[in-house]
C-alpha cells in the first residue's frame, strides 16, 4: 500500500513539474517557450512597452518561433488582451494589439 500511494505522488510529482513555466525578468512564459531565447522576449517585451500604452505585462504566451503574445489582462477578466509580436524578415516588429475571448491558460 505505501508502495502504491509513494508511486502515485512521484507520477503525480513529475506530470506538474513537466507543466512548469519559465520566467523572464518576472514575467511567466507559457506555451512554445523553447523555441525562442531570453534576449527574444526582452526584445518583445521592449517593443511593446515602446509601441503602446500597456498596463503591466502579466504573462508571455509563444505561439510559435515566430510568434509571441504579451497579455496585459488578467484571465479573470473576462476577456484576454494582448499585444502580438511577431518575427518578420529577422527581425522581431510590434504586430498590433488583440482584444478577444480569453485564454484557455491561467495565469
Amino acid at each position: 500500500m505505501r508502495y502504491a500511494a509513494f508511486a502515485s505522488a512521484a507520477t503525480i510529482a513529475f506530470l506538474l513539474s513537466s507543466c512548469a513555466s519559465a520566467m523572464v525578468d518576472g514575467i511567466p512564459l507559457y506555451g512554445r517557450f523553447h523555441d525562442v531565447s531570453g534576449a527574444d522576449v526582452r526584445t518583445a517585451v521592449a517593443l511593446v512597452r515602446a509601441s503602446a500604452a500597456y498596463p503591466q505585462i502579466y504573462a508571455i504566451e509563444v505561439v510559435s518561433g515566430a510568434e509571441m503574445h504579451l497579455h496585459y489582462a488578467r484571465y479573470e477578466d473576462k476577456v484576454s488582451q494582448y499585444n502580438r509580436v511577431r518575427l518578420v524578415r529577422g527581425k522581431w516588429r510590434f504586430d498590433e494589439r488583440v482584444i478577444g475571448p480569453p485564454t484557455p491558460f491561467r495565469y
